[in-house]
């Protein structure tokens, strides 16, 4: 909490959730802008404060509005700089009439594209998979951001694809309050499912949140190896840095003779995966910024942001990174210029 109340952070929620209602009010009703920064700027601590409190304790239909206006904001800044250039040659008034409409336009295409999910497939072929498999990775679905049938649409789409094994790469949820009733969906995916724990599984109740996703029957594999249909899936637990990663795959016992799928959350991690000449490793955490233009700031912390990456030597591919964009959302129920995935991964050992 200490964190989001600090000035930098409090000033950045000012500019995504405040200041386009700030300038919208000054161009529409003429209100003076010194008056309507000032009293915006007193109010972001204590929106910020009862906002985080909802979230975690509610009520629930609080946290969700708190969430929407900033969602709302974070769509409507990155217009502020042509609004402001066209005030200089038109009347505020109609700049604020089209700044709204336009404003109203891209909040409903984010709302809608949050809730469509988009399949990605991508083919890997090793010498070390014994028979063809088909893996199907989810990654931040955010229960508690998202509801439970959100979460009965994505199983419903990753049993479409009929997989051998399913990969949860963190944040299934985000929320203390979720329980294994609004996860009963997950009962439903009709393969074996293997997760790792995501950063928001370690901000809540981790024992009560693990134990009912366990319940339905998902493996949560925290720092271990497991061997099953003829593929190793190395399960490492999130952490704020990566270093500790480099030890515990040190200390693994893998068979580098066969085919293996690290689990983990956050795509920092790959620096390890490649030291030890780890064919592939999954994750998500960025979202790809969900929200464009926080895909600039994001990809400066995580170069690589979404997608499908290669470490080689020579000619050969040595290690593959895949960054899932995540299949829901956190926070605003709101994507510009990104998509919510399920990611198949169709393996054989023919090139």
């Amino acid at each position: 909490m200490r964190f989001f109340l600090s000035p930098p952070v409090l000033a950045i929620i000012w500019l995504v959730a405040f200041a386009p209602w700030v300038s919208l009010l000054h161009w529409w009703l003429a209100w003076p802008l010194g008056y309507l920064t000032a009293g915006s700027a007193l109010l972001t601590p204590l929106y910020t404060f009862v906002s985080l409190k909802a979230l975690r304790d509610g009520p629930d239909w609080f946290a969700f509005g708190s969430m929407q206006f900033l969602g709302a904001g974070s769509v409507g800044w990155p217009l502020l700089i042509p609004a402001w250039l066209a005030t200089l040659f038109l009347p505020q008034p109609l700049v604020a009439a089209a700044f709204l409409v336009i404003w109203a336009c891209l909040v409903m295409l984010a709302i809608v594209n949050a809730h469509r999910i988009h399949d990605i497939s991508i083919d890997i072929a090793d010498s070390r998979i014994e028979k063809p498999l088909r893996l199907v990775q989810i990654s931040d679905v955010h229960i508690g951001s998202r509801s439970a049938a959100f979460l009965d649409k994505v199983v419903a789409r990753v049993n479409s694809h009929k997989p051998d094994i399913v990969l949860i790469t963190g944040d299934l949820l985000d929320l203390s309050r979720v329980d294994a009733e609004e996860l009963k969906a997950l009962g439903d995916i009709n393969a074996e499912s293997y997760m790792c724990v995501g950063n928001h599984e370690r901000y809540v109740n981790i024992e009560k949140a693990l134990a009912a996703i366990r319940s339905h029957g998902v493996h949560v594999t925290q720092d271990e190896v497991t061997v099953t249909r003829g593929i190793q899936i190395i399960s490492i637990d999130d952490a704020d840095k990566p270093d500790r990663m480099d030890n515990i795959i040190k200390d693994m016992d893998i068979d580098h003779d066969r085919f293996s799928v690290v689990l983990y959350h956050r795509p920092d991690g790959w620096e390890y995966v490649k030291k030890y000449q780890l064919p592939l490793m999954l994750a998500g955490h960025t979202h790809n910024g969900q929200v464009w233009p926080f895909t600039l700031v994001v990809k400066r912390r995580y170069p690589e942001i979404a997608g499908l990456y290669q470490h080689s030597i020579g000619q050969n591919v040595i290690s593959q990174l895949y960054v899932s964009s995540g299949t829901g959302t956190w926070g605003p129920t709101m994507r510009l210029g990104t998509k919510s995935e399920v990611t198949i991964f169709n393996l054989s050992n023919k090139a």
